[in-house]
Formats: C-alpha cells, sequence, structure tokens
C-alpha cells in the first residue's frame, strides 16, 4: 500500500535541523524514511512485538534505527550528536551513545579500523626511519576517536598477552574528545600489521 503524508514546514525544519548530516542528498528521502521508521515503530507496538521496558530503552531502538537508516554510514553514535540534533538529555544520550557503541556493529567497528589504519599510515615510514636508524624507543603520535582507540587497544591487549616480554604498549591522554596515542615506534609495525587480521 502506498500513502501520502504531508509534512508541515515546522516539522520539515526540524527534520533538516536533526539530519544536517545525512546519507541522502534529497530531504524528501530523508523523510521518507523516517516516516518508515515511525510507522514501523507504531506497527511493532501495535502487534506486541516492540514493547519496552524504559524511554531509554526505546530510544536506543529508535536511534540505533536512525544510525543505520539515514545517517551517513561512516558515523557513528556521540553523545553531542543525540543531545545536539536530537534533544535526548545528556547524560541518557552518553549512555545510550556507550550502548550502541558496546554493541560494536560491524560496520561502525570496520569504520574505526579503517581511521585508525589511515592514522598509523600517515606515519608508518617515518616510523620505521627512526627504527632503522636504532631510535626505536622514540614514541609517534597519533589522534583518533573513541571507537578506533578501543580497536587500538582490543589489538595491544592481544599482542601484550602473545608478546610479554617485548611488546611495548602504547600510551594515551584524551583531550577534547580525541585519544593522542602515543605509540613506540618498536611496536608502531606489530600493530599496523595486526590491524589486518
Amino acid at each position: 500500500m502506498r500513502i501520502t503524508l504531508e509534512v508541515s514546514d515546522d516539522q520539515l525544519r526540524h527534520i533538516e535541523r536533526a539530519f544536517r548530516r545525512r546519507r541522502f542528498d534529497s530531504l524528501e528521502e530523508t523523510v521518507t524514511v523516517l516516516a518508515e521508521l515511525a510507522v514501523g515503530s507504531w506497527v511493532d507496538w501495535l502487534s506486541g512485538q516492540g514493547r519496552y521496558t524504559s524511554l531509554t530503552e526505546q530510544y536506543t531502538e529508535w536511534i540505533e534505527s536512525i544510525y543505520v537508516r539515514i545517517l551517513p554510514k561512516d558515523e557513528c553514535p556521540t553523545a553531542d550528536r543525540l543531545y545536539n540534533s536530537f534533544n535526548v538529555p545528556f547524560g541518557r544520550a552518553q549512555y545510550i551513545a556507550r550502548v550502541l557503541s558496546d554493541k560494536t556493529l560491524t560496520r561502525w567497528r570496520q569504520r574505526a579500523i579503517e581511521r585508525l589504519r589511515s592514522a598509523m599510515a600517515t606515519r608508518l615510514d617515518e616510523v620505521e626511519g627512526w627504527v632503522k636508524k636504532g631510535d626505536g624507543e622514540l614514541n609517534a603520535e597519533i589522534r583518533v576517536d573513541k571507537l578506533s582507540y578501543r580497536e587500538l587497544k582490543g589489538v595491544c591487549d592481544r599482542l601484550f598477552e602473545q608478546y610479554p616480554d617485548e611488546f611495548v604498549p602504547p600510551e594515551y591522554k584524551l583531550k577534547m574528545g580525541l585519544y593522542c596515542v602515543q605509540i613506540p615506534a618498536v611496536s608502531f609495525r606489530r600493530i599496523y600489521e595486526a590491524l589486518e587480521r
């Protein structure tokens, strides 16, 4: 069945503000997908498939659907985005962003690994030069987002378990929402190659 939906100018302004960054060039296509999500949510509720135990659980499912269907494929959940674009209270936005990130949906993890590899690739030749000169104790700094850092930490934890006597783990500081990671030159190549697995 095909239906036609009329959206007021005020509603359209709210949708456009919420989805300044979106997957589709056309705002009309964004509104169409949003309407599909809304109808699907109500039908799930009417059929008993979508019963939520809390408002947070409901928000989490709705927001996950928005990330999967409307927002750019390379965007992962952040509390700032949920707070600023969708007016979710900040404490709840932090929780929902963490829950969605912890689900480690494949596409977000893959994007995080790609961003991490890209950041490391820009320093790889320089770092290998240090190692050849015998300066393996030098650190190369890269800056990554939270999900990329999480992937890096997972790789480093595995490498430390495998090579406890020779693997030198990186150090990090959190600055303005980015992780500034100091990776020892002697560990750099091993971490970079481990990201391919």
